[in-house]
């Protein structure tokens, strides 16, 4: 899993690398309002003291599941390819282990929708290169659809950091 984080403001988190909560506890430290797009049922956001999150998923099963945990403030099930939100309404969004079930050309949607929504910064992890999976819980949204790697996020601007990976950085 990696954390890729994209500052809106092109700056630089010094995040520690020996776990998720604490780098998306030091990267969120200055956000009000967080939205997760693909919040699923485990969202590492439910370790954190967020003052206000919103959790989008389009699996039923998953936002019920969610929803009964109370990890997120507000709930919506919908697409994220498809969810709008206005311009620079949160401020971050925050997409974590999703991106890669979608295609290259929906991924790079994905992530041009996230700048427009957030004020401060996106953060996204996602695995290392191409990491097979097909649907599973019965949910056909879990298939691997694209590969993404640490020089597809550099190029788009964001800082990346390692953590507990498959492969090495």
């Amino acid at each position: 899993m990696r954390l890729w984080v994209k500052s809106l403001y092109r700056k630089i988190f010094p995040l520690p690398v020996d776990s998720l909560i604490n780098p998306l506890e030091a990267a969120l430290s200055d956000c009000h309002i967080v939205l997760e797009l693909g919040c699923g049922s485990h969202s590492q956001l439910q370790y954190l003291s967020l003052p206000f999150s919103i959790g989008v998923d389009i699996f039923e099963p998953y936002l019920s599941e969610s929803k009964k945990k109370i990890i997120h403030h507000q709930y919506i099930k919908g697409n994220v390819n498809e969810i709008e939100f206005k311009e620079k309404s949160v401020d971050a969004v925050v997409c974590l282990e999703v991106i890669e079930h979608l295609t290259k050309e929906e991924g790079y949607k994905l992530i041009k929708k996230m700048e427009k929504i957030a004020r401060k910064k996106i953060i996204l992890s996602t695995p290392n290169g191409y990491y097979p999976q097909n649907e599973y819980d019965g949910n056909p949204y879990q298939q691997h659809k694209s590969a993404w790697s640490i020089k597809d996020f550099k190029d788009l601007g964001f800082e990346v950091y390692g953590l507990g990976e498959f492969k090495s950085l």
